[in-house]
Parts: C-alpha cells; structure tokens; sequence
C-alpha cells in the first residue's frame, strides 16, 4: 500500500516540476484573474450604486459580493485544471497507448497529477493573486474555524472539478476530439458553480436545482464558508455534499473510463 502510494506521488512531483516550465504563463495569469475581478467587482459596485444604501441581494450587500467574487477567483485559481484537454491530446497524439500498457490505474494517476499542478498553482499563483487582490479589494480574514473549513472544501472542491473534467476527458475516447465539449463545460460550469454571480442571486426554483448540482460545490459552496455565511449543521451538511459528489463522481469515472477503453481506437502513435 504504501510502495503503490509512492509511486502515484511521483506522478504528483513530476507534474509540479512539468509545471515550472510554464510559469511565466502564471505570472501573466495575475494579471488576467486581476482583470477579471476587476471587472466583475466594478459591475456589482455600479449596480449597488443605483440601489438605496444597505440593500441585500440574495443575503449579500455591495462589500461582501466584492468580497465573493473575489475569493472566487483567487479559489478558482487552485482548483482549476486541464485534465480534460490533456486526456483529449492523450488520445489524439497517441500516448494514450504507451499508459494504457503500463500496470498502472490511469484515473488515479491523472488525480495525482492533477493535486502535483493544483500544489504548483498554489505556490506560484493562489499565492501571488492573493497578495494583490486581497488588500486591492479589501478582503477580510475569515475566523480561524471558517478558514479551516474552507480549506477543506477547497480541496474537495479540486477533487470533484478534477473528477468532472476526468468523465469529460473520457469522451475523447470516444469521438476523438472533444474540444467543443470542452468548451461548452466551461461556459456551463462558469455559471453554475457561482464563478460569475452568486447562486443566491437566481429565482428561488433555479437555485434550488442548481445547488442539488455538483457544480454548487465547485465555487459556491467554498466561498460562502469562507465568508462565514454556513455555520453548525449547515456547514457539515455543505461539506457532506462535496463528499458525495467527490466519490460519486470519482465512481462514475472509473465506470466511464472501464467501458471507453474496451471500444477505443488509437490516432497517432
């Protein structure tokens, strides 16, 4: 148990050091997630603006859905990954071949991989981000409590991204290429993970369907507890959901990926 353990974190390591390559990429991603934030807090401002002083939204006034989308982002900026398109290229160039031999379980290992940028990400751009958008926007601290809690639902919220992009990657198996796929998810995903606007800020029906999603558990669910905004029984409950929807998924991958690998045809090679 613990020599296969090692062995899958060589794949966490080697992926974190892949990773240096591209970091002046992430230095240029501070500037674009700044722009983001930005844009999107300069939006809410004029809209509270028109508003008489003090009005809640959807359980936020004009500073905490700053503040949100704030955290949002720089959250995003952890739990973002490529594992779909790297899976498409896989596939598409032929190398899916050359892991689809080696004695190993290639969800797991794409996992692993995934946690080896996501620590990369951290280091070189959550990091980096936050030291500027926190004090720029004047993000508050959550209490000790709120801030532990909300690390861990980061990290189930980097398990259930990375286990959605693995099924998406799956298809590539397949149709070949899913790039349009692909970009569909994101768009889908930026909506209703609460990237772009807070889930509470849809009608009461919508909200209800989407937060019963995955997605919820992505951007929102974190955020809202690192703000403080679940506590006691609503906040087990909240990180109960991202257990089930970190397993169920991870489950249904394996599933997918099983039944793939028994019709595909390589390209490439």
């Amino acid at each position: 148990m613990t020599g296969t353990l090692t062995l899958y974190l060589e794949f966490t390591r080697i992926t974190f050091i892949k990773m240096l390559a591209y970091r002046l990429r992430y230095y240029t991603g501070i500037v674009t997630y700044l722009v983001f934030v930005a844009g999107n807090a300069f939006l809410f401002r004029a809209i509270y603006s028109g508003l008489p002083e003090g009005t809640v939204i959807g359980g936020f006034n004009e500073a905490a859905v700053v503040t949100y989308i704030a955290v949002a982002w720089i959250g995003r900026s952890l739990t973002f990954n490529n594992v779909d398109r790297e899976l498409a290229t896989q596939v598409t160039g032929g190398n899916i071949a050359q892991n689809l031999l080696k004695p190993i379980d290639i969800q797991a290992m794409t996992f692993f991989g995934a946690l080896g940028e996501a620590l990369f990400r951290f280091v070189l751009f959550t990091v980096p981000i936050s030291i500027v958008i926190v004090p720029l926007f004047h993000v508050g601290a959550p209490d000790a409590f709120s801030g532990l809690a909300a690390a861990l639902s980061f990290f189930l919220a980097f398990l259930i991204n990375t286990a959605i992009n693995f099924i998406v990657g799956t298809f590539a198996l397949h149709l070949k290429s899913i790039m349009g796929l692909v970009r569909a998810k994101h768009v889908v995903m930026e909506l209703l993970t609460g990237a772009l606007i807070p889930l509470s800020f849809f009608p009461d029906s919508w909200r209800q369907v989407v937060e019963m999603l995955p997605f919820a558990s992505i951007t929102y669910v974190p955020v809202t507890i690192w703000m403080g905004m679940r506590q006691g029984e609503a906040l087990v409950q909240a990180l109960l959901v991202q257990v089930f929807w970190a397993v169920a998924l991870y489950g249904l991958g394996v599933a997918l990926w099983r039944h793939a690998i028994r019709r595909t045809t390589v390209q490439g090679g």
